[in-house]
């Protein structure tokens, strides 16, 4: 059975510059509590560096497992760094790491990024803009 897991691993405010023929079923994680995540640092000059309430997923969409990776029987992971604006939309989305380069995880990880929502951060009781970083698993089962 083909499951793609998702897995909010840590929440910071960085930035960085960096089809299957087959359908099958996608399990996904409880929404996990990010309360207790604290942000990593910064770039200078970055207004979403403190936030009193960090974002938490609302609705998350699943990666399709790439129809390359999946011919193959290949697992992986992507690293992905999300900004969530103030209203909770994701407006970039970037890969910060990739286990297996060239196979489609990462398009999927970042396709299926911008299609998920947040509450948003709150900072003295006001939505702002913050970035999250997430890994995504691709594994076969």
């Amino acid at each position: 059975m083909l499951k793609a897991v998702l897995i909010i691993a840590a929440v910071i405010p960085f930035i960085i510059g960096c089809g299957s023929r087959i359908h099958r079923d996608v399990k996904t994680v409880p929404n996990p509590d990010l309360s207790q995540l604290q942000p990593g640092p910064a770039p200078a000059g970055d207004p979403t560096i403190n936030s009193d309430q960090h974002p938490r997923i609302i609705f998350r969409k699943m990666p399709k497992y790439p129809t390359l990776a999946l011919a193959n029987e290949i697992e992986g992971f992507v690293v992905i760094q999300a900004y969530i604006n103030r209203h909770g939309k994701v407006t970039q989305a970037r890969v910060e790491n990739c286990s297996a380069l060239a196979l489609g995880f990462e398009e999927a990880a970042v396709k299926a990024a911008y299609l998920c929502k947040y509450k948003p951060a709150l900072r003295r009781g006001k939505p702002i803009g913050l970035w999250v970083e997430y890994r995504v698993d691709f594994t076969l089962q």
